[in-house]
């Protein structure tokens, strides 16, 4: 099946008989639509594309950047926000002595 302007340019077609399952979904922006860009950050990409694996039990969600052919695989076995919280925890950077100011007044 393929879309081109929001318009179904080829219709969906069994190609065969399989036992698995799945969609192959391949994205490439009309520069007609997406104005100010057609470049895709992969690190943005990556990170909604995990945070939706967290929540998807079972869902297996594959990004692969062509350009450099960088590939990242998300996998979940159980929808929790605990295990997305303990994802955010080990991944996050702390601030080992975070700095802090007061103001007393106006400056002269």
């Amino acid at each position: 099946m393929e879309f081109e302007r929001g318009k179904t340019t080829q219709k969906l077609e069994v190609i065969g008989k399989s036992k698995k399952t799945g969609t192959l979904i391949t994205f490439k922006p009309d520069p007609t639509i997406f104005t100010l860009t057609v470049e895709f950050k992969f690190d943005i990409l990556a990170n909604r594309l995990r945070e939706l694996a967290f929540l998807n039990p079972g869902i297996e969600i594959v990004l692969k950047d062509e350009r450099d052919e960088k590939t990242e695989t998300f996998f979940t076995g159980t929808a929790s926000s605990s295990s997305f919280a303990s994802w955010v925890r080990a991944s996050s950077r702390c601030i080992p002595n975070p700095s802090r100011s007061r103001a007393n007044g106006p400056a002269n």
